[in-house]
């Protein structure tokens, strides 16, 4: 599955070069990380998010 999470990972950052606000590509590249076990890099797509989208109060449940 590396390709399929590498070819969606090209497409939710493309997505989010289209739109910053995007929540379900910020959303899915933090769930790629923790699906690679890259919790700090999860958490850092949480807190960047949070710099576009400040009061979305998903991003909010998802850092706990």
């Amino acid at each position: 599955f590396a390709e399929q999470r590498q070819e969606a990972r090209t497409l939710m950052e493309r997505a989010l070069e289209i739109n910053p606000e995007c929540l379900w590509a910020h959303l899915g590249l933090k769930d790629l990380c923790i699906y690679d076990r890259q919790f700090e890099e999860a958490i850092g797509q949480l807190q960047t998010a949070l710099n576009v989208i400040p009061d979305h109060p998903r991003l909010w449940f998802e850092l706990g």
